[in-house]
């Protein structure tokens, strides 16, 4: 594979990761705002808060990956185009 299309991959691997994880960030917050409304048993709140928690660190995780991946190849980029 060509190193082009190595980078239009890893550029779309990037975008992904971004959208999804704001997909799940955006839900966390709807699943936690929820449990305000759920029934006012103690286990309901408490597996609400959970999922609504872990929902929001896979999400971050995912978003903050995606900008990790996008400024190493701008780096990289740089890096080839600034002459030795």
């Amino acid at each position: 594979m060509s190193h082009s299309g190595l980078e239009s991959l890893r550029e779309r691997d990037a975008v992904t990761l971004f959208v999804i994880g704001t997909f799940f960030s955006v839900l966390a917050v709807l699943v936690g705002v929820g449990s305000f409304w759920a029934e006012k048993l103690d286990v309901t709140v408490a597996v609400n808060v959970g999922a609504s928690t872990v929902l929001l660190v896979i999400g971050l995780v995912m978003v903050i990956t995606s900008r990790l991946l996008r400024r190493r190849r701008v780096s990289q980029r740089q890096s080839q185009e600034t002459p030795p």
